[in-house]
């Protein structure tokens, strides 16, 4: 990672330096040809017209002699060659040859076209009592200023690529001085994944604030460690006793149900007891008690003594655990479930039928 924030960091530099380099390199060389042109035009205006003014009488006596003899003394190696032309166009000298050739100028129409826009010639009228006698042209050296041109732009190259490499190095140094304290926390990071001691080294700066936080964070997290266990412990002591209250009060929950239904279950056989108990006591009252009435109340009493008995008997079967599994006559169970609600259906007066044949043993 931090070597990737390296490389970014470098990359971010020499590409910055490299853009900047480069458009200083391409102003460079632009203005080192518009200063060589400049030169060269201020070169030809100022041989112009010293020719111009020392040939203007020869010209217009047509003395050759003097006017080749003046086109030789301009010898500058910019020059490639110095023509006088007539006023339509002809060479009259030259200063590159001895010889009279009477022709016409090969790009006379085309230079008086251009008005001296062409970068390597150079073309000016010799006027004499306002009319045009003649003409200099002066075509230079295009080979020495190309020369020239190039030096330059190799000196230019070179400078740009010696700077390039003294970003790239610049850049390469910043990198390291950013990322050194980097890579000392990761250093001391690594220390803690190993369970070692690490000691940072607190900066007044970004990096000293970082080493604060951390050195913060983990004495907090080893003070959480520490504490984690009898945190742990102590949580699961009142969960248990939340797993305690909840166990009470679903077991009294449980006997409320039962009991609930226990007692819904004799308020019938008692309510029928106490009707027989009354009888009893007004026949007794009246003097109407009889031996057959005795049995019948007793029997009576008896039975739903009896219901009441089977009933707590059929409740406790019900909420017993770890019930052993048996066979059992479904009619059975069926005869004791409607007995177990038989007085819930004589209330509602449901009349229940059973067909016995129908129900089998499971």
């Amino acid at each position: 990672m931090i070597s990737s924030i390296k490389i970014k960091i470098i990359a971010i530099i020499t590409v910055f330096f490299a853009i900047v380099l480069f458009l200083n390199t391409l102003y460079s060389l632009n203005n080192s040809k518009v200063q060589l042109n400049k030169y060269l035009d201020n070169l030809n205006k100022s041989s112009a017209k010293i020719l111009v003014k020392n040939v203007r009488g020869y010209m217009y006596n047509l003395n050759y002699q003097k006017i080749k003899k003046t086109l030789d003394s301009f010898d500058n190696e910019y020059f490639k060659n110095i023509y006088i032309l007539t006023d339509d166009g002809h060479i009259f000298a030259q200063r590159e040859s001895n010889k009279i050739i009477y022709e016409k100028y090969a790009n006379f129409e085309k230079l008086k076209a251009e008005k001296n826009n062409n970068e390597f010639s150079f073309f000016m009228p010799i006027i004499v009592s306002n009319t045009i006698i003649g003409y200099v042209v002066i075509e230079n050296n295009d080979m020495i200023f190309q020369e020239l041109k190039d030096e330059k732009r190799s000196e230019i190259l070179r400078l740009f690529f010696i700077l390039l490499l003294i970003t790239i190095l610049i850049s390469y140094f910043i990198s390291m001085i950013i990322t050194k304290p980097i890579d000392k926390i990761i250093a001391n990071i690594k220390k803690l994944n190993e369970n070692k001691d690490f000691n940072f080294e607190h900066t007044n700066d970004e990096y000293g604030y970082l080493s604060k936080e951390i050195e913060k964070n983990h004495k907090n997290i080893q003070n959480l460690n520490n504490n984690l266990e009898k945190i742990v412990e102590k949580e699961i002591r009142k969960n248990k006793d939340k797993d305690k209250i909840l166990q009470e009060q679903s077991l009294r929950a449980s006997l409320g149900g039962m009991m609930d239904a226990i007692a819904h279950q004799w308020i019938q056989p008692l309510s029928v007891i106490k009707i027989l108990i009354q009888d009893l006591e007004l026949k007794s009252e009246f003097s109407t008690l009889k031996h057959e009435d005795i049995e019948k109340t007793s029997k009576n009493t008896y039975n739903q003594i009896s219901h009441m008995k089977e009933t707590l008997t059929e409740f406790r079967s019900f909420f017993r655990v770890n019930k052993k599994t048996q066979k059992i006559l479904l009619c059975e169970s069926v005869k004791k479930t409607v007995e177990l609600l038989k007085n819930d259906f004589e209330k509602s007066k449901i009349e229940v039928n059973l067909e016995t044949s129908y129900l089998k043993e499971v």
